[in-house]
């Protein structure tokens, strides 16, 4: 699952939590979160979130935010092994790619999670250098918000090589953005080719943040 909260601005931290906590997802990747901003209460919100899911978690702080972090992360109901946090090219607001090894049942998975910039020139730099990280790499997952919709440079340079799971197996459209009437689809989860391809991939309705959440299930 991939999900964009914006700090649990548009409702809580309790609201998300009850978006994600009935698909009790495996992995979960977790967009804009604060930890010990005064915005949100000085709350550490990926502690938060973990504790109230049940899965263990790496954030990835990509600024400094009124004192305390601002960034994304990622959840894991599987053993974190490690964890690499590859800085990406940026004029305006840092991002960073999160690369997790997770001890999955079935054998190790590669697991990242990234939030690319607003600028389409920036973009297209920042996925060439997430895609010379993740193409070949076996058994990986990729999980974010790309803020770009299927049919841009950076969807076509990673479904190049990877697989867009909501294309594969999606319900409908896959219309992520604005909750309240989504007209683009920028959040995703990729696949390398030689996982399985999923069986059902959905945009779930729940309005608690600005972007609705993608779930993929295998």
């Amino acid at each position: 699952m991939t999900y964009n909260v914006r700090h649990a601005e548009c409702s809580s931290l309790e609201a998300i939590a009850a978006v994600v906590a009935p698909c009790q997802p495996d992995l979960l990747a977790v967009q804009e979160l604060d930890r010990s901003s005064p915005r949100s209460g000085g709350a550490d919100q990926p502690a938060l979130l973990a504790a109230a899911l049940g899965l263990g978690f790496a954030f990835a702080r990509t600024t400094e935010f009124q004192g305390g972090d601002y960034g994304h992360a990622l959840f894991s109901r599987w053993p974190i092994l490690r964890r690499e946090e590859i800085p990406l090219p940026s004029a305006e607001e840092p991002r960073i790619l999160l690369v997790a090894e997770i001890a999955a049942p079935d054998g190790p998975l590669r697991v990242a999670a990234v939030h690319l910039g607003l600028d389409p020139g920036i973009r297209r730099r920042q996925v060439t250098a997430m895609a010379e990280e993740l193409e070949g790499s076996p058994r990986t997952l990729l999980l974010g918000d790309l803020n770009e919709t299927p049919g841009g440079e950076v969807h076509r340079r990673l479904a190049g090589a990877m697989r867009d799971c909501f294309a594969e197996a999606g319900l409908g459209e896959g219309l992520t953005y604005p909750a309240e009437a989504p007209r683009d689809r920028i959040d995703y989860v990729f696949r390398s080719p030689d996982l399985q391809a999923p069986a059902v991939a959905e945009v779930l309705p729940d309005r608690a943040s600005d972007h609705l959440a993608v779930w993929v299930r295998w």
